[in-house]
């Protein structure tokens, strides 16, 4: 089951782009799927927070 996507823009320093592009390359993972996994821990985090 596939979810619906959004085309999401971010404004971030080109260095840090660079080195995030760079790192992805590296690890032969898109930088969105990084993206969403650093989202998806994010949320977790923040659950786990809430209930503590």
């Amino acid at each position: 089951m596939t979810h619906p996507t959004v085309l999401v823009n971010f404004r971030i320093p080109r260095p840090l782009k660079q080195e995030f592009e760079a790192s992805c390359r590296r690890l032969h993972m898109p930088m969105t799927a990084q993206v969403n996994l650093l989202m998806r821990e994010f949320i977790h985090d923040q659950k786990e927070t809430r209930t503590a």
